[in-house]
């Protein structure tokens, strides 16, 4: 026996009315609250992007300061030891001038003393 027919349809076959209301009644259950959660989802993943997308910039910001701050330390630090190997180096010459004199001044008493004796 075939299966009697709603309203003259095949019953593997639906007409568009039933269709809609089918729609309908899916979005009166179902409709507006996946469409929030999926207007929801969005906004999160925009907000969750824009905020890579800040700390990205934030980083490559902070690396650059970072490394422009680290040249300067560098060439600070170079121009220091520079300036100090220069007044280490005027020091020394100091000194051996002072070890000079001694000598110098060692010899004219030697010749001071050499001619007091004769």
């Amino acid at each position: 026996m075939k299966k009697e027919t709603i309203e003259g349809q095949e019953p593997n076959n639906q007409s568009p009315v039933s269709d809609d209301r089918l729609e309908a009644v899916r979005d009166l259950l179902f409709g507006q609250n996946v469409q929030e959660y999926r207007d929801e989802f969005k906004e999160l993943k925009d907000l969750l992007q824009q905020q890579r997308d800040e700390l990205e910039q934030q980083s490559t910001s902070a690396e650059t300061q970072m490394l422009d701050r680290l040249g300067q330390l560098e060439k600070k630090l170079s121009d220091q030891l520079t300036e100090a190997t220069k007044e280490i180096n005027t020091r020394l010459d100091a000194l051996s001038n002072d070890k000079a004199d001694r000598k110098q001044l060692a010899k004219l008493l030697q010749s001071i003393a050499s001619e007091l004796e004769s």
